[in-house]
């Protein structure tokens, strides 16, 4: 899990990110809280570096490295919810997507959402769906520039335009591959990512319920370590859709929410 360069990254953050009007070192939490990972005592480690997140540092080790010692101590749903925010502060991170596919795995009761899938195989795992879709469109956008320019009079290189027109087709291809469903269901499967919050359910048997009131009909028992994303908010309530086409609210102290921005 490459404690080593995780540990490092968080120390650097921890002395040149985290406010300086806290009480607490970050730092010294970090440290605190990395003695106590290596020592074994998993719980320890939980309440430093959740203590360093209240004094007011956030970056991607640190969730990564929250996620490390919840998964250690088997808290596999608080694992995944700070593996999937350690993913999104460090997109490009192989270790976090990597452990977050474990957690996953461990849980053997996990119901991961058709929305979570890993990009297709043909790309580095750290590779987006979203970045796809940007490769293809400025890919594109150079394409039709060089035509212009072309019929234009003016010279622009045949191979920039045979290499941008290719990179477009791969793409697109490649995107639509990692995404076999209708075009429809895929072109929203791209964007609900970038607007859409991701809840994961933190607590056992959390009732999904038909409107956001405590005592409306169950519409289903959901198990910790559920993924899914939240289309409409009310009032500490969360909407998210089945795989069967219906609806539910969940609380959202039942819930972690990782934003998309």
């Amino acid at each position: 899990m490459i404690k080593q360069i995780a540990v490092l990254v968080v120390l650097f953050f921890a002395l040149t990110v985290a406010a300086p009007a806290t009480a607490t070192d970050p730092s010294a939490l970090i440290t605190s809280a990395e003695q106590a990972y290596t020592q074994g005592d998993y719980q320890g480690a939980i309440s430093g570096y959740k203590a360093a997140l209240d004094a007011g540092l956030h970056n991607g080790w640190l969730y990564y490295n929250l996620g490390n010692a919840e998964y250690k101590a088997g808290e596999l749903a608080q694992a995944i919810a700070n593996y999937q925010l350690a993913a999104k502060y460090l997109p490009g991170s192989a270790a976090a997507r990597t452990d977050l596919e474990l957690a996953r795995s461990k849980l053997s009761n996990n119901s991961s959402t058709e929305n979570d899938r890993t990009a297709v195989k043909l790309l580095p795992e750290a590779i987006t769906r979203f970045q796809l879709l940007l490769v293809a469109l400025v890919a594109n956008l150079i394409c039709w520039l060089g035509l212009l320019t072309r019929v234009g009079g003016k010279n622009f290189p045949r191979w920039a335009i045979a290499t941008s027109a290719g990179l477009t087709l791969y793409s697109l291809s490649a995107l639509v591959l990692s995404l076999p469903r209708t075009p429809a269901e895929n072109l929203l499967d791209v964007w609900r990512p970038i607007t859409q919050p991701l809840l994961v359910v933190t607590a056992k048997g959390s009732a999904l319920r038909a409107v956001p009131e405590t005592s409306a009909q169950v519409v289903r028992n959901l198990t910790a370590g559920f993924e899914a994303r939240s289309d409409a908010e009310n009032g500490g309530w969360y909407r998210i859709a089945l795989d069967d086409g219906r609806y539910g609210w969940i609380e959202s102290g039942l819930v972690a929410r990782i934003d998309a921005f």
